[in-house]
């Protein structure tokens, strides 16, 4: 997908304007094309169960990474802020932390937190195709 630097600005602009990116801009679409290969649900699944049976399933479920936040975790990682605000401050914070899961990956599959809708819909891919044309201006 080869994208020019003013291409990208008129995207970002016209995504400001209206966020409903995957009714107008092409280069999306291809990117969604080219970065979902396929759905692969129900094998992953399979596999994953079977895990708990086979110690040499190629995928279980300690390979799951961001599946949730522990409040260890985010204490951890946002030490620094949350010195800076007061305990009842800190305490919605880490609530609303632990709201937010970041994608789960499991061995490069990427394990889709949303279903019934297309992938061109998932914010996820959104936010990873405006990362990307973001960094050619």
């Amino acid at each position: 997908m080869n994208i020019t630097k003013e291409r990208a600005k008129e995207i970002l602009k016209n995504y400001k304007k209206n966020s409903a990116l995957f009714n107008w801009c092409e280069e999306y679409k291809q990117f969604v094309e080219d970065n979902v290969l396929f759905n692969n649900n129900l094998e992953v699944e399979y596999i994953l169960k079977r895990s708990c049976e086979d110690n040499e399933a190629p995928l279980n479920y300690e390979d799951i990474e961001n599946l949730y936040y522990t409040e260890e975790e985010i204490k951890e990682n946002e030490e620094h802020y949350l010195k800076s605000i007061s305990e009842e401050e800190q305490e919605e914070y880490i609530k609303e932390k632990l709201e937010e899961q970041k994608e789960v990956l499991l061995n490069n599959y990427w394990g889709r937190q949303t279903f019934g809708q297309a992938y061109s819909l998932d914010g996820c891919l959104i936010d990873a195709f405006l990362n990307k044309i973001s960094r050619l201006i």
